[in-house]
């Protein structure tokens, strides 16, 4: 039955609920949709400014909240890196915010609107089509049709509402990852403020979320080094009142830290027709400024105030276009640590400093107050107009100061961009190079190159006189050396001068040493027996130089202080110096939290735990939710094993299916995946520099976390991680050579021959069967010896059918790489170009050319059930992961048979969502029995859903 509603909105967050409760107070019948409820504990949004806290008060909604879990907010607390007071920026008189953990906040908000008269709420509810005003949700496995006069997609960055009307959006890469970390029984500076702290590999927000709660947001680059609670607590703790970091240590201590990528999204389209866009949905800022959740608020409340989609979209596109690109400029003022962000940096504080004005108007904009253009053009020149003042005041010689001057000119951007460009489309106030699948970038490319060098790399120190930065790899030298000694002084002299050492020109310098300290950790025995003495000498100056900046990268730090100690004993000419580093070092290890929950423990059963094993199963859900309930079936010794095993296949396949990526992109990026896998490199460097990638937001998280996958692989018994490493190895291979394909003259490569396509197939997904094989054997020990033929017979068609399947679902799934998997062969004999595939008229005469494709992945599944019944049926967890995949592709496959979808971009074949349950349900209840699978396996391949073949199942049997 097909049920009506004025408007679905889809997405129980703080938007969404806003919307639904407003939408209700205007006499509209609301349906409120959530996937996935128990999300609110992720690290999100939890500070909402006065206009947002406001509006939510009005629907009625925070009434159930108790005092003790909110606080209301003043204001903010300022903290530079040059040492000095903080300033305060308060809010208007009369006006707070509100401050709370965001489940606690989703749970009260949640709890109100489902009370809530003409509110349905429907948790576990996730939308999967949207058309011509009506959808489909399934709710635990039952299928419900709705007609929706208009459809609200507050469902987040990832919004399955936006791809339906726009198409997929990628994520872009992620700016930084957020830390978030809770203190119990602290004193903060300045309470009933929000605080921000600079200072640290990036910014760091707290404020006090409870009576007994303050919440740390700690902002770490993408790729940097600091992500272990050593190196957090290292990095940070200098930033901290000296008050709270006790607190911040023991936190640290039991593991209790939650992460979230930043990434930021252009707000460039709020809907059209009667489909609209809030909060994440429409586009994302950085967490610094606290502005994305009351963004979300006031789209809802902006939109239940309109007359139609395109009035909220118009009115929202002159509203919040201010406030995001503030927050903006503000992220990348703070972050940055060139010559002209500081020179920036440092004439906003002194405006704030001498103008409670523009302190009041810099609130004004970013609580989305005051909305108006030529404030904020007038705000930031006025800013700019300081810095460029004290560059020309700074003494040098005219080039250099020329040379400040001409820097500052690419701030210039953010005044500009408050000129109104015309909008392609309605809703849309973006320049035309913008699309919903390829966002603008809001910080030119070319502001990251200033980091990379500036005139602090170079030191006035006169050993510096030989000249500009040693490559890593220099011949280890008197000059190199001396060059090390030059750049450690850069940084300990200014440090011993009384300069902070959290200042921007320190970090600079500790940037330029770390360029060059892999020079002495290659040299290791390998130096010149000559240059001992200097070698040593110089490794106990850069450490002590890395202790004294601060420096977040204790990788490096690490290796410096092993090449020492490795070295002793020494000469009596350097003995003093290297004890007195590597005691400094001591101290510096003591000081650091002691973790008390490893990020991994196993049971005896082999059950894991911690945050490396949830990393990756959240991970698993993210990239395949169909392959994680496979995957849980399986028994804890073997579970973590084919998990890591699955991921790394992923972030492989991630590499690979990138669109408009040279080949040799590609082999550097699979040499760096490799050589971490293998040891041979650090993990960190591989996702740091994966971090632009092409991919989905699912994909780039799990690259980003390539460190954790490999942690998790390394606690699984030596021979299964040996066997993931060996054909995780193979399949990489494979990928290398066939990126390497020339195309045809149709701009598309594809397999020459059948049997070329067969051994792509081995490469991407006969190696997996490989792989499970080796796995399962293990697992099965001894006894399974006598199975063992049998399995590897079939191994490769395990894994070979499946990948026909997806290939065989979705013929154009791959042209937007440039690939296609049908054989020319078979286009050939049939006087067809794999274009012309996509030709209505050529239809017949296209599905006639791949039928043979289809005949090939038949033989293969019929291999694939033979190799899952070879598996003893009291290896139940084994049968259940093998089965429900091989019965849905078989499934899959005679849907798509004959079927025009194939051929159409964007429509993939699927089973429907009620008939997938209802084949996991046969697969549970025919496990044991080999007759009962092969009666319901050869039922699958009728044209009619298939009637289920019920087989006795034990009640209290565990999977």
């Amino acid at each position: 039955m097909t049920r009506g509603y004025d408007v679905v909105v889809v997405g129980a967050g703080p938007a969404g609920i806003a919307a639904a409760a407003g939408f209700a107070q205007r006499g509209a019948d609301v349906l409120l949709l959530e996937a996935a409820p128990e999300a609110k504990t992720r690290l999100a949004g939890e500070w909402l400014h006065p206009r947002a806290a406001t509006a939510l008060s009005k629907l009625r909604l925070l009434e159930a909240l108790p005092r003790s879990a909110r606080q209301t907010g003043h204001g903010f607390a300022f903290f530079s890196d040059d040492g000095s007071a903080p300033v305060l920026l308060p809010y208007a008189e009369g006006q707070r915010a509100l401050a709370l953990e965001h489940s606690v906040l989703v749970d009260a908000l949640r709890t109100a609107v489902a009370a809530a008269p003409r509110v349905t709420y429907v948790p576990h509810a996730r939308v999967h089509t949207l058309s011509a005003g009506t959808l489909d949700y399934t709710q635990r496995g039952t299928t419900h049709h709705v007609r929706a006069g208009l459809v609200v997609g507050a469902d987040g960055r990832s919004s399955f509402v936006r791809a339906a009307l726009l198409g997929p959006r990628h994520a872009p890469p992620a700016v930084s990852h957020m830390a978030g970390v809770l203190l119990e029984d602290v004193t903060l500076p300045y309470e009933d403020h929000g605080h921000v702290l600079l200072g640290g590999p990036g910014p760091l927000l707290m404020y006090r979320v409870s009576e007994r709660h303050v919440r740390l947001c700690l902002d770490v680059p993408a790729g940097s080094a600091a992500r272990t609670p050593e190196a957090i607590y290292h990095a940070f703790a200098p930033v901290l009142p000296s008050g709270l970091r006790r607190a911040f240590r023991g936190t640290l201590e039991h593991g209790k830290v939650t992460w979230a990528a930043n990434r930021l999204t252009p707000r460039s389209h709020y809907g059209a027709g009667d489909v609209a866009l809030v909060g994440d949905a429409v586009g994302t800022t950085h967490p610094l400024s606290a502005a994305g959740m009351s963004l979300g608020i006031l789209d809802a409340m902006a939109l239940v105030g309109a007359r139609d989609v395109r009035a909220y979209a118009q009115r929202r596109s002159r509203e919040s276009h201010v406030p995001e690109v503030l927050a903006r400029a503000l992220y990348e003022v703070v972050t940055r640590d060139d010559e002209s962000a500081t020179a920036v940096r440092d004439a906003m504080v002194r405006m704030w400093r001498r103008s409670p004005r523009e302190r009041a108007r810099t609130m004004h904009i970013l609580s989305g107050q005051d909305p108006g253009r030529a404030s904020f053009a007038a705000a930031f020149t006025k800013v700019a107009g300081g810095a460029l003042a004290a560059s020309v005041a700074m003494p040098g010689v005219v080039t250099t100061r020329a040379a400040r001057v001409g820097a500052l000119g690419e701030w210039a951007r953010y005044p500009l961009m408050m000129v109104p460009a015309r909008a392609s489309r309605v809703g849309d106030r973006s320049p035309a190079r913008e699309t919903p699948t390829a966002p603008r970038e809001f910080v030119d490319k070319g502001a990251d190159a200033a980091r990379s060098r500036t005139p602090q790399d170079r030191t006035t120190h006169p050993s510096a006189s030989v000249g500009d930065a040693a490559r890593t790899n220099a011949p280890l030298d008197h000059a190199t050396l001396a060059r090390l000694r030059a750049k450690a002084w850069a940084i300990a002299g200014p440090v011993s001068g009384g300069t902070w050492p959290r200042a921007p020109q320190v970090r600079r310098a500790v940037r330029a040493l770390l360029t060059d300290v892999g020079a002495l950790r290659r040299a290791g025995a390998h130096r010149k027996p000559a240059l001992r003495d200097e070698h040593a000498l110089t490794s106990a100056v850069v450490l002590s130089a890395l202790l004294d900046g601060r420096c977040a990268d204790t990788d490096a730090i690490v290796g410096v202080a092993r090449g020492l100690t490795a070295g002793f004993p020494y000469s009596a000419q350097v003995a003093p110096q290297v004890e007195h580093a590597l005691r400094r070092y001591a101290a510096h290890v003591s000081a650091a939290p002691r973790v008390q929950r490893p990020a991994l423990r196993a049971a005896p059963d082999g059950t894991l735990s911690g945050p490396d094993w949830d990393f990756c199963q959240a991970a698993l859900e993210g990239v395949s939710r169909s392959f994680a309930k496979p995957i849980a079936a399986l028994p804890p010794s073997l579970r973590a094993a084919v998990t890591c095993g699955y991921l790394l296949c992923r972030v492989a396949d991630t590499i690979e299916d990138a669109p408009n990526e040279s080949a040799t992109a590609r082999d550097e990026h699979f040499e760096r995946f490799m050589a971490a896998l293998e040891g041979r490199g650090r993990a960190t460097d591989f996702e740091r520099e994966l971090g632009g990638w092409p991919g989905t937001e699912a994909e780039l998280e799990l690259a980003a976390g390539l460190s954790q996958v490999i942690r998790v692989l390394d606690a699984t018994p030596a021979p299964m991680a040996a066997a993931v490493r060996r054909w995780v190895a193979e399949m990489v291979f494979g990928m290398r050579v066939y990126a390497h394909r020339d195309a045809g003259r149709d701009g598309l490569r594809a397999p020459l021959t059948v049997s070329d396509l067969e051994r792509y197939c081995y490469f991407v997904a006969g190696t997996v069967g490989h792989m499970l094989t080796d796995l399962f054997l293990l697992h099965m020990g001894p006894e399974a010896a006598p199975l063992e033929a049998t399995l590897r017979a079939r191994a490769e068609s395990f894994g070979a059918g499946l990948q026909l399947v997806n290939i065989l679902k979705d013929v154009t799934d791959d042209r937007a790489r440039g690939w296609s998997f049908v054989p020319r062969e078979l286009t050939d004999l049939d006087a067809l170009s794999l274009a012309v595939l996509l030709d209505e008229t050529e239809r017949a005469q296209a599905h006639s050319s791949i039928a043979p494709l289809f005949d090939l992945a038949t033989r293969k599944l019929d291999d694939a059930l033979t190799y899952t019944l070879a598996i003893p049926p009291e290896h139940l967890g084994i049968r259940l992961f093998c089965l429900l995949p091989v019965f849905m592709a078989a499934r899959t496959l005679v849907l798509a048979r004959g079927n025009d979808d194939v051929f159409r971009p964007g429509r993939p074949v699927k089973i429907p969502r009620d008939e997938v349950e209802e084949l996991a349900t046969t697969c549970l209840a025919c496990v044991r029995s080999d007759d009962a699978l092969r009666a319901a396996y050869a039922a699958l391949w009728q044209p009619t859903v298939p009637t289920q073949v019920h087989q006795p199942f034990a009640r209290g049997e565990h999977v």
